[in-house]
Parts: C-alpha cells; sequence; structure tokens
C-alpha cells in the first residue's frame, strides 16, 4: 500500500526586538491522511446461529438458548471498532465494545491480540499494551460470556500507518546586526531523516532545509508589519507538520531589543 501524507499543525509564538512581537493561535489541521486499512468488526458465521444486521453497519448475531445459561440467553456483542481508527507508530490501540445482556448474566470479555499473526497478548483489559510500528497488521478477536458459555466472537483488525515528525523550537534570537535567528528540531517518530520547508515568511526569510535553522535580516521598511510565518517539517514518507506562528516588528532601543530577544520562547 503506497504511503499518503498525514499532516500535523502546531503553532509557536515569539517575543523578539526591533522589537518583533509574535503571536499565535491553534489552527485545526489542514489535512490529514495516512497509509491505512481498517476493518469493521463483524459478527463470524456460526451453524446454528442467527444474524442480523444491526445500525452501522455491524453484525449482530445471538445465540441459541442453551441449559448452561441462566435466563437461556448469551451476551451478545454488537459491535467493536479500534481507536483510534487509523492508528500510527507510537499509538496505542484500544477496542471499544458494545455488547447486550438479554440473560441479565455477570459478562465477562476476553480481547484476543494478534500483530502480524502472531499472538501478544490476551486478557480482560481493552488496551493493547505492545508499541505500534509503521506497517504492522494488528487483529483483535473479542469473546463474551456469563462465566458459564461463550458467544459469538468478534473480530476487528488495522494497518498501522506512517506517523508525523514532532516539532519544537530550539533557540531564537535577535542581533544587534538586525538579523532574526532561530532553530526548529523535528523527530521522526520510525527514526527516519526530516527536511525543513519555509512555507511562508517574511521577504528575505529562509530556512536550512537540513538543519532547520532560520535566519531573517529584518529591513527598516519591515517596521510595523505583521507577518505570518509557516515552517514544514516532512518525513521520508510524505507525512507532514505544520509549525505556525506570527511576527510583529516595532521600533524600540537597542537594550529592549536585546532583552526582549534573550528572553524569547514558544508559547505553550
Amino acid at each position: 500500500m503506497g504511503a499518503l501524507k498525514k499532516t500535523r499543525i502546531l503553532s509557536g509564538a515569539l517575543l523578539l526586538g526591533l522589537a518583533l512581537i509574535a503571536c499565535s493561535q491553534q489552527q485545526p489541521a489542514s489535512s490529514t491522511s495516512k497509509k491505512q486499512s481498517s476493518e469493521e468488526a463483524m459478527v463470524s458465521d456460526k451453524a446454528n446461529l442467527a444474524g442480523e444486521k444491526a445500525p452501522g453497519g455491524s453484525s449482530e448475531s445471538q445465540s441459541q438458548p442453551s441449559s448452561t445459561d441462566k435466563g437461556g440467553r448469551l451476551p451478545v456483542i454488537e459491535k467493536v471498532s479500534l481507536e483510534p481508527r487509523s492508528p500510527a507508530t507510537g499509538d496505542q490501540l484500544r477496542a471499544i465494545v458494545q455488547t447486550t445482556n438479554p440473560g441479565g448474566d455477570q459478562v465477562k470479555v476476553v480481547y484476543r491480540w494478534k500483530i502480524d499473526g502472531r499472538a501478544v497478548q490476551e486478557s480482560e483489559e481493552s488496551v493493547l499494551n505492545s508499541p505500534l510500528h509503521r506497517g504492522e497488521f494488528v487483529e483483535l478477536e473479542v469473546i463474551v460470556g456469563n462465566g458459564a458459555s461463550t458467544g459469538i466472537p468478534v473480530t476487528a483488525s488495522t494497518f498501522v500507518g506512517n506517523a508525523s515528525p514532532t516539532v519544537q523550537f530550539s533557540g531564537q534570537r535577535f542581533g544587534s546586526d538586525n538579523v532574526y535567528q532561530a532553530n526548529v528540531e523535528a523527530t521522526d517518530p520510525e527514526g527516519g531523516p526530516v527536511k525543513f520547508l519555509l512555507k511562508s515568511g517574511p521577504p528575505g526569510m529562509s530556512i536550512d532545509p537540513a538543519t532547520g535553522a532560520i535566519r531573517w535580516a529584518v529591513k527598516p521598511e519591515d517596521t510595523g508589519q505583521s507577518y505570518d510565518v509557516q515552517v514544514v517539517a516532512q518525513d521520508s514518507e510524505g507525512a507532514e507538520t505544520l509549525l505556525t506562528y506570527q511576527i510583529k516588528t516595532r521600533m524600540e532601543s537597542s537594550e529592549g531589543i536585546d532583552k526582549n530577544a534573550k528572553n524569547a520562547a514558544p508559547s505553550k
């Protein structure tokens, strides 16, 4: 399956000299897509068991009465889903199970997890504790019972996709030569290389694609202006994280400029 892009948006804020006063706000992700394949849980066919379609596209089945069942009816799993629906490297999978209990018994749910066909966990815990990695195929079988008998097992599965890089500011300053410099760092959860792109910024601003070093020679005509800055960190699979902030400039004394530059930090 071909790798698809996933985009994550971060935002930062700067307080700089000339003075450069930055403000920012969180923005919704522009697009999110991963290499993925997610199957909605379906009830498997069993002999002498009747099934009918339930709302939401899942299947619903009921067991035939058994002499060991209190009230003659077993608990039934109506639907199983996995969250997140499109997992990526480093995510933790959780099963969401919907059941009915016509017999009124105490319900016991067992979760059997497999990764690439290998059994990794079987318990009554709905969370998969094994770490996920890109390209893995995860399968889940859910079994419900009343302590004496078990009902129809339900399965769900998903592929693990590529995760976006994590991005942060690692330092910034505004020098007496009216040059603004900043550093952006990024880490790929899969351990691959990351390159940086300057998507938008003031005239003359540049970024080193390999190191994330930003440089901008501020000119007199930039005073009183406001600029949107967007930096993209992209991994080898095309997954992206967008760091965005705004820079505003005003005139201050040299002393004020140096002080603001030293204390500048992105907002949390």
